[in-house]
């Protein structure tokens, strides 16, 4: 597949028939949700292997930090118009996830999100162009029969 700019990805989404991005479950939706996935699990992998960690005294017992990275559809679509970003991180009663990722004057940073970025994001547009593509040819050959 060639390479395509955001810019140039995001001008053929908007010229497509709105059923096939919309939030009922069109072919980019999925597409982005797989990949979102990916990210969050790539986030979950980077504290694998790294113990407990110092869990705070009143952290919820049996709540691993791995397992509270969740991904969120964009609840305010509304405030740039693209209805379908996502939002990978942690639930908030695993509050210390920003002290893993950020540091404290005790502790040293840990990132275990940023780093999803150099890890899965480079081509994260090509493969969310060819998922999309996938799924539509199937509609299509769907639609002919």
């Amino acid at each position: 597949m060639a390479d395509i700019t955001l810019q140039q990805f995001l001008k053929k989404i908007d010229s497509l028939p709105r059923e096939l991005v919309s939030k009922g479950g069109g072919p980019l939706l999925k597409a982005m949700r797989k990949e979102a996935n990916a990210w969050r699990d790539q986030a979950a992998a980077n504290l694998s292997g790294r113990g407990p960690g110092n869990l705070p005294k009143n952290a919820p017992k049996g709540l691993r930090l791995g397992q509270s990275i969740k991904v969120k559809l964009d609840a305010e679509p509304s405030r740039d118009g693209f209805d379908l970003r996502h939002f990978i991180g942690y639930e908030q009663k695993a509050y210390w996830g920003a002290f893993v990722e950020l540091g404290t004057i005790k502790q040293s940073a840990k990132p275990f999100l940023r780093p999803v970025i150099d890890q899965v994001g480079s081509g994260s547009i090509e493969r969310i162009a060819a998922d999309v593509e996938k799924q539509i040819e199937t509609i299509a050959r769907k639609a002919q029969n």
